[in-house]
């Protein structure tokens, strides 16, 4: 009877550390979604490496919303980046081109390993990253 109650016990600590974990995973959530939308680029990147360490199917829906935004603002961004370049070369005045252009490139990598094929609801999703594809 002991050996039974204390492996039930033992269930229930570890039903109710999951429990607290997903909880507090939850609770950081929307500090972070803050910080990816709003922060100073070190910020930003920090809040993108904690939202990586959360599991997929701990995520909540608006925090995969922000990320969707993250990832298309950097894809336009990149476009414009990458379409202003291509000008300046092709007018022989091509400028300097900073290294945060390859950090933005990592980053949405790092988000597209994660990306679902569904939403929590089961709403069909995206590609990760359909307009970073170049256009010939």
């Amino acid at each position: 009877m002991r050996g039974h109650l204390k492996r039930t016990l033992e269930k229930l600590t570890i039903l109710i550390l999951m429990l607290a974990t997903a909880t507090a995973l939850q609770a950081q959530q929307p500090s972070l979604i803050q910080a990816l939308q709003t922060g100073t680029l070190q910020q930003r990147q920090s809040a993108l490496e904690q939202i990586l360490k959360i599991p997929p199917a701990e995520r909540t829906e608006r925090l995969w919303l922000a990320l969707a935004d993250k990832l298309a603002s950097e894809s336009r961004l990149l476009r414009q980046e990458t379409e202003a370049l291509d000008a300046a070369v092709a007018a022989g005045t091509a400028p300097i081109v900073a290294d945060e252009k390859a950090e933005d490139e990592v980053s949405a990598e790092k988000i597209c390993v994660h990306w679902p094929k569904r939403s929590a609801s089961g709403t069909t999703l995206a590609p990760c990253l359909p307009s970073l594809t170049r256009q010939a």
